[in-house]
């Protein structure tokens, strides 16, 4: 059950920042296989390069500092298949447990989302700044590029979070809360945040 790590240094600065979010909580709690810790980096790195794939990743200049993730709008036939894909990998690196808690969790933040964003958004996945590396702007820095992007096009985004504490980050990027839910399996709250053109919405 080896793994070969596309972005090990990153992955890490992914995992010592988000390891207290609620949703990396109990994805970590769910680990059946390996060591939660050394399943969780592969986690991080697997989402890494379906963004380098599927949608846009962006790393800070700092070596492993923190990273963005970005999703973008797919066709049916390739939504279907990147979940086929992470349902497996999810099963043999963490476990079966892991996989059914991702499933839950993900289809109910989904269908919560649709109502609330247009067709062609793109998803602020996963933004992470290893702590050595927080508080000095490197957060903005690594989604200037896709908002960048995204707003000479005329194209919103969106992102979600457990940390009422980040809400004035997403703030200031010019994103508005949306909604709040409670999320079934954690029973925690979150926050649906949309950005468009450079503005809130």
């Amino acid at each position: 059950m080896g793994y070969d790590f596309s972005y090990r240094p990153y992955a890490e600065a992914l995992y010592l920042a988000l390891r207290e979010d609620v949703f990396y909580v109990i994805m970590e709690a769910s680990v059946t296989k390996g060591t939660p810790r050394e399943a969780m980096i592969r986690y991080m790195d697997y989402a890494m390069v379906e963004a380098e794939n599927l949608g846009a990743l962006h790393l800070s200049q700092a070596s492993g500092g923190g990273a963005s993730v970005w999703t973008k709008p797919l066709d049916a036939a390739l939504t279907a298949r990147q979940h086929r894909e992470k349902i497996a990998f999810l099963r043999e690196h963490l476990g079966r447990k892991s996989a059914a808690t991702y499933g839950a969790i993900v289809d109910y933040m989904a269908a919560k989302a649709q109502p609330h964003i247009p067709a062609d958004t793109w998803y602020l996945s996963i933004l992470g700044i290893r702590p050595a590396y927080q508080g000095q702007g490197l957060g903005a820095a690594l989604v200037h590029e896709t908002l960048t992007r995204t707003d000479a096009l005329g194209i919103p985004t969106y992102a979600e979070t457990f940390a009422a504490r980040s809400l004035p980050f997403y703030h200031r990027l010019g994103y508005r809360t949306v909604a709040r839910f409670v999320e079934p399996v954690s029973t925690a709250p979150y926050w649906l945040l949309l950005r468009s053109g450079g503005r809130a919405t």
